[in-house]
């Protein structure tokens, strides 16, 4: 889009032999791309260079104001494209701020962010950068830790394009394969506790994504426990196949996770005794392990960080 935009932006000349395209100590004020033609570069009268098809030269005077270093002279009849450096700035600009806000727009509708303000908004869209796959790529690896050699870190935010995820385990319980669209994330469990990725992430078509590594992350928002969990809850909950069956929407599933509470259980405690009657209750493991033991054989595993029970 922003090319798009940007190559709008050219106009075409065409120079005759012999023709000064841009003179020696002159202010800068265009870039230049040769369509056709020879240009020859002369510094203090010295030949120094030439550019033919598919060259450019004065690509500094885009982002200085400068005295041109060089005089360009059309050495054949050339056919240019220009852009000057008033547009280029302006286009850039223009681009920008409809990306942060863009940027912005997807932070907001991310559980992790909500409480913040304008200004943590825009603290964190400045240090997001887009990043690209092409389908069928491999983002994340199941088993992924920060810092692996090969492994691509970083809280991703989806602007474009689908995702799909497959042969995720959350805390020894199998999960729905799932895919991704636009403003959802993943990456998350990398940067903000440096537990291993869930499962496979492929690009199931074109995807670009909002990137922030950990370093950055951490240096600009800083903890999120709370909310951190909050979220990881409500991931944990629509992988549940009994409440993917229950057809609640987003709303509904916001509702759910509001009114999960937290406890903490000392090693060795009994949660739930066989055959005792209890309150229906649906656990959600944070951290630790639990131990389902059974006189049913099928029914006994081990329930680490990411499962649940009950």
């Amino acid at each position: 889009k922003e090319t798009s935009t940007l190559v709008k932006a050219f106009e075409k000349l065409t120079v005759e032999s012999g023709v000064p395209v841009i003179n020696q100590g002159d202010d800068g004020d265009f870039f230049y791309i040769i369509i056709s033609g020879t240009v020859q570069f002369i510094v203090n009268g010295d030949k120094v260079g030439q550019a033919t098809s598919n060259d450019s030269f004065g690509e500094l005077s885009l982002l200085y104001t400068s005295k041109r270093a060089a005089s360009c002279i059309a050495q054949t009849e050339c056919d240019l494209w220009r852009l000057d450096q008033h547009s280029f700035r302006y286009v850039l600009q223009s681009q920008t701020q409809e990306t942060e806000q863009e940027k912005i727009e997807l932070l907001k509708k991310i559980p992790y962010f909500q409480d913040l303000d304008d200004f943590a908004f825009n603290k964190i869209a400045s240090v997001m950068v887009p990043r690209q796959y092409t389908k069928g790529h491999q983002m994340f690896q199941k088993g992924t830790t920060i810092g692996a050699v090969g492994a691509v870190d970083g809280f991703h935010i989806i602007k474009e394009g689908q995702v799909r995820l497959v042969n995720c385990e959350r805390g020894g319980r199998v999960c729905v394969d799932q895919t991704l669209g636009p403003g959802d994330f993943f990456g998350d469990n990398l940067i903000l506790e440096e537990h291993p990725t869930f499962g496979d992430y492929f690009a199931k078509t074109l995807v670009t994504c909002f990137v922030i590594d950990k370093d950055t992350f951490a240096a600009t928002v800083g903890s999120l426990d709370s909310l951190i969990y909050k979220v990881q809850d409500k991931q944990k909950l629509a992988s549940i196949q009994h409440i993917i069956n229950s057809n609640l929407n987003r709303a509904e599933l916001s509702n759910l996770v509001d009114v999960v509470v937290e406890e903490r259980f000392k090693a060795g405690t009994i949660i739930a005794e066989e055959g005792s009657r209890c309150a229906a209750t649906l656990y959600l493991v944070r951290e630790g392990r639990v131990e389902l033991k059974s006189s049913k054989p099928e029914f006994c595993r081990t329930i680490t960080r990411g499962g649940y029970f009950g």
